[in-house]
């Protein structure tokens, strides 16, 4: 069984372990191998850390999809839309 629910600061590198693995499955031969080699998990987690609260304080909802055995083996974010006036569908 798989749940959804809100992301912790802990969750930051199983987040982006499966941001990075989705990155590179979804956009090879896309974006240029070079680029998609050079992302790292580390490096993103770090980021992902470092902006948890910053985002939380904007409006940003990080959510992830937890496995039965407990392993994050998804990830989504949500906020509020970015332009201004957009209207409903935006």
């Amino acid at each position: 069984m798989t749940w959804v629910r809100e992301m912790a600061v802990g969750d930051a590198a199983a987040v982006s372990a499966v941001r990075v693995a989705g990155w590179r499955a979804a956009y090879a031969g896309v974006i240029p191998g070079a680029y998609l080699d050079a992302m790292s998990v580390e490096r993103d987690a770090a980021l992902r850390e470092e902006r948890f609260a910053a985002g939380r304080a904007a409006g940003l909802c990080d959510l992830v999809a937890v496995g039965a055995d407990g392993q994050v083996v998804g990830w989504a974010c949500c906020g509020p839309r970015d332009t201004p006036g957009a209207g409903p569908g935006a």
